[in-house]
């Protein structure tokens, strides 16, 4: 989440941060057994739950801070400090300080759970010490303030096979394990670990760094001769492209609701093939926010009063309902499985989300249990450069023709028949069954576990 602010990957920070919120609430209800009442709001939820800790929360309205961080990845607006907001490739600085504000703000929140549940587990070990405890229990503003060395405002690129083995990252990973030495020897060598607060930020790159070295080295492995990182680049590449003209796009047009919504998806989509990049399910968080945008995009471009109408409805507008409203309703399955991995509530079914996209990738799937993010993230981005090429052919034709022979390497008809094949594609698993929720598996998980013990 750090990292993500700090280079401007802002959708991404967003995303990270609900889900943190999200997980850390979930964390928080089971060991209260505090549950959702039927029909009740998330937010409201949120709320309920917190409120477990009145002088943690201190007023603040916690449901309030998670609702515009969904708001904001919805690609609807926010209102901070009086100021519009919506999150785009351009925000200016004042706009995305308050957004960034938000993130550290609502996270901080959740961390504190975090810190809460590391300070129980640490109370009954030997290696507790009034720094450790005293650290663990104080709250961010009430940290002493360190200053960064210098070398921080190096610029750290996603994790592409260019940088992952590049000598910056060389760098970056020792700096890793210096930290890391520094904390196995702080027994026989102790020191206060808040001196070295920034150098925890630093070692969570490097480990993303040294976690991407060995999944090339396992994708070299498995692939042999086929292993191509020329291939990356030039998907990469693909993903930078549509992006760009999606924003370029909406800028040079004249600003709208649906220019908003090409914008909310061009930002989307950067910080989707970046966290793709990391291997991790966050990645389809922004996925769907792509899609949902997309769909909103060509909503007002074919339905303009229908999407107007739709606007005035905010949150009640579903991405559901903007995908039917686009003629994609074939997706629903693809969207809701996105859907789930947006969140970690009690209702989540990420396993069955996952088993969903496996299934649905086309064409080759030797691989497929490997390969289900990135072929979502291949079908959200090309939908957008189908919206973003019919877009173009509004005004600029002749530019509209060439996106669509670079980007999809077709002319409009054959654009038109490949998005089709998809949506029928997805038509196949519309009956899909997503099974058991979070909340129900780890109940039987427990009830066997019981079982088990009893019978010993």
């Amino acid at each position: 989440m750090c990292w993500f602010l700090r280079f401007g990957y802002t959708a991404g920070a967003v995303a990270l941060a609900r889900q943190f919120i999200e997980r850390w609430t979930y964390n928080l209800s089971s060991t209260r057994n505090i549950w959702p009442d039927d029909g009740e709001e998330y937010a409201d939820f949120l709320r309920r739950v917190w409120s477990v800790y009145p002088a943690m929360v201190d007023g603040r309205d916690f449901g309030q801070e998670w609702a515009d961080l969904s708001e904001l990845l919805h690609g609807r607006s926010i209102t901070r400090a009086g100021r519009t907001i919506t999150i785009n490739l351009s925000i200016d600085a004042v706009d995305r300080a308050e957004v960034h504000q938000l993130v550290v703000q609502a996270a901080e929140m959740a961390l504190r759970q975090v810190r809460g549940a590391i300070d129980t587990a640490h109370a009954s070990t030997a290696a507790v010490t009034p720094i450790s405890h005293g650290s663990l229990q104080l709250r961010v503003e009430q940290f002493p303030p360190t200053t960064p060395p210098e070398f921080l405002t190096v610029t750290a690129p996603p994790l592409d096979y260019s940088f992952v083995t590049s000598d910056l990252a060389d760098t970056i990973s020792d700096w890793g394990a210096t930290y890391r030495r520094i904390v196995a020897n702080r027994s026989k060598d102790p020191v206060n670990m808040l001196t070295f607060a920034w150098m925890a930020i630093e070692e969570r790159w490097a480990r993303a760094i040294d976690h991407a070295r060995q999944s090339f080295r396992e994708e070299q492995s498995m692939l042999g001769d086929a292993f191509s990182p020329v291939t990356l680049d030039a998907l990469i590449l693909f993903y930078r492209c549509i992006t760009e003209m999606t924003e370029l796009l909406a800028r040079t047009s004249e600003p709208s609701t649906r220019t908003d919504a090409l914008q909310a998806a061009a930002s989307a989509l950067e910080s989707s093939w970046v966290l793709w990049l990391q291997d991790v399910d966050e990645s389809l968080i922004c996925m769907r926010t792509v899609l949902e945008n997309t769909a909103r995009a060509r909503t007002h471009r074919l339905k303009p009063e229908r999407a107007a109408t739709m606007e005035l409805r905010g949150a009640a507008t579903t991405p559901h309902r903007w995908l039917d409203a686009a003629g994609w309703g074939r997706l629903s399955a693809f969207n809701r499985a996105l859907g789930e991995f947006s969140h970690t509530q009690a209702r989540s079914r990420h396993e069955a989300a996952r088993d969903l996209l496996t299934s649905m990738q086309r064409g080759e799937t030797a691989s497929a249990d490997h390969t289900a993010r990135a072929r979502a993230l291949e079908e959200v981005a090309t939908m957008l450069a189908h919206e973003t090429s019919a877009s173009l052919e509004q005004a600029h034709p002749r530019l509209a023709e060439a996106f669509r022979k670079l980007i999809l390497n077709a002319d409009e008809a054959d654009a038109d028949d490949d998005l089709n094949a998809w949506l029928d594609h997805g038509l196949r698993f519309r009956s899909f069954d997503f099974g058991p929720t979070l909340l129900d598996r780890a109940t039987e998980r427990r009830r066997n576990y019981d079982k088990t013990v009893s019978d010993k």
